[in-house]
């Protein structure tokens, strides 16, 4: 594990030189010094680390992306799955099983949607959730001196409870993230976590939203806050769903929906919809059923479960798949494909420096990403490829966010 003393020294470093020190961004350029920072014992943290390294939050230079890089073509892409359905047809489930660490929606977006509630009494300090600044809070909250019980903490920042909630598989219960922030779980659970300590409470709260002629449909009762939410996860807790909690309720859950749900209730629905659309004329792309049709998501995912995908329905509907397909993805497939890239952009008289290859083209950062997958670094592809490095790098003031992550040991001078 890298020292502390060696961590603040860098952290230093990178502050005096003009680096962005926002969660998000480090993750991407400096991921060993914020696994550091959170590998300390006892727990520093990001947040803690930067204020005794000397660093002003508040002062710190925030980076945060206005794209993402569609690994499948290179493009930047504001709106990724978007651009997988109707451009590649793949669902963004497949996308990120085949690119599990490739990044979704721009930061600016993300931040955008996020749309804080922020705590009177802890004001936000990052712009996006991630699961770092998530412990980073929690030891906040601690250390400023509030209660840190889980109905407390609900009570206090609720938007932190609910993300702790939806990752838990990554980040565990919530008496284990306590203890990843050198809390003891045992000392200030205090009482059950919520107000809703029993099925029976819950059926109450339910009730009592009824007889206030307050909505009862799920979304609507997600989207009432801090009265709504608990509700909802109580009844998740203690009776696998809200539509099962309706029903303990005595309420029919189809009663309380928006609309009536529309269905393929059998594999010879979802043929007769395909080969209805087919006499109609209309594209039977997965893109374009997804985005024109109201019924497209629909349909799409009974296609799914009845044939294993869009294109097995296809088939069995008796229309063959490629007919009605886009443009195939492009992809650096191996080695011998990232070299070839290379060389073309060496013919084509581009800067071949890795700022300029990650910031200057489209495909870009896909392009680093699989230099680094086959040669380790993009130092490793351009030697093979026949290209000194030295020749290709700009001034050492002018260093690429991955070059930056080499040099850390080094002095930092400000660009």
């Amino acid at each position: 594990m890298m020292p502390k003393e060696e961590l603040l020294s860098r952290l230093s470093a990178l502050h005096t030189s003009g680096e962005p020190l926002n969660l998000t961004e480090a993750k991407r350029s400096h991921p060993a010094l914020v696994r550091a920072a959170f590998a300390q014992t006892p727990f520093l943290g990001w947040k803690r680390a930067l204020q005794e390294a000397g660093i002003d939050y508040s002062q710190i230079v925030v980076r945060l992306t206005d794209h993402v890089i569609c690994e499948i073509c290179g493009k930047d892409m504001l709106n990724l799955p978007n651009h997988l359905r109707f451009k590649h047809e793949w669902t963004l489930r497949d996308y990120k099983e085949a690119y599990p660490d490739a990044e979704i929606w721009p930061d600016t977006l993300i931040a955008a949607k996020n749309r804080f509630d922020d705590p009177a009494l802890l004001p936000h300090w990052e712009p996006l959730w991630t699961h770092e600044y998530a412990l980073d809070r929690m030891r906040a909250w601690s250390d400023a001196g509030y209660p840190m019980s889980y109905a407390d903490m609900t009570r206090q920042d609720l938007a932190l409870t609910m993300y702790l909630s939806k990752h838990r598989d990554d980040l565990g219960s919530y008496d284990e993230v306590l203890a990843k922030v050198g809390l003891d779980a045992k000392t200030i659970r205090l009482h059950i976590d919520s107000e809703y300590t029993n099925p029976d409470e819950v059926v109450a709260g339910i009730r009592d939203r009824q007889q206030q002629g307050l909505r009862l449909n799920g979304s609507a009762v997600r989207k009432d806050g801090r009265r709504g939410r608990p509700l909802i996860q109580a009844a998740r807790k203690w009776f696998g769903s809200w539509d099962e909690a309706l029903r303990a309720a005595s309420i029919d859950p189809a009663d309380v929906r928006l609309g009536p749900p529309v269905v393929y209730t059998h594999a010879d629905s979802v043929i007769e919809a395909i080969r209805n659309l087919r006499q109609q004329g209309l594209s039977l792309s997965h893109g374009n059923v997804v985005r024109d049709l109201k019924t497209g998501q629909t349909l799409t995912k009974a296609a799914r479960k009845w044939f294993g995908g869009w294109d097995g329905a296809l088939r069995a509907a008796g229309i063959d798949p490629d007919e009605v397909r886009l443009n195939p993805p492009v992809v650096y497939t191996h080695a011998g494909s990232v070299i070839e890239a290379i060389r073309n952009l060496r013919q084509q008289g581009l800067s071949l420096n890795y700022g300029s290859v990650f910031h200057d083209l489209k495909t870009g950062r896909t392009l680093i990403k699989k230099a680094r997958k086959w040669f380790g670094s993009w130092d490793g592809a351009l030697r093979a490829a026949g290209i000194d490095p030295a020749d290709v790098r700009l001034r050492k003031a002018r260093r690429s966010p991955g070059e930056a992550t080499d040099a850390l040991g080094a002095a930092a001078k400000t660009p």
